[in-house]
């Protein structure tokens, strides 16, 4: 014998009644368009330049620091430190496949 509570009952028969009393979306073949409001596009494009401009600086800071921590405990630079070294400048180019345009 299966018996089910009238508390799981009830959920489910309210829940019912709430879906069918929603009118269905209507299908058509127009295309919605969402309307962008420019100044939180420019709000993002900051946001986003901002957060950029950190990072970068962070990147370079931790190179140097890394350099000077070598330097200071008298060590000889390893191959990490040539490939951070050789990598550095390519990360202040800007990659259009990798940056989408928010416009």
């Amino acid at each position: 014998m299966f018996v089910v509570s009238p508390c799981l009952c009830f959920t489910f028969e309210s829940g019912l009644k709430a879906l069918r009393a929603q009118p269905l979306p209507i299908m058509s073949s127009t295309k919605v368009i969402p309307i962008v409001d420019p100044g939180l596009v420019e709000y993002n494009r900051r946001i986003v330049l901002a957060a950029t401009i950190t990072v970068l600086i962070l990147s370079n800071a931790s190179f140097v620091l890394r350099l000077v921590a070598r330097r200071m405990q008298s060590q000889r630079l390893q191959a990490d430190d040539y490939f951070m070294g050789l990598a550095l400048p390519f990360s202040k180019f800007e990659q259009p496949a990798m940056t989408p345009s928010i416009t």
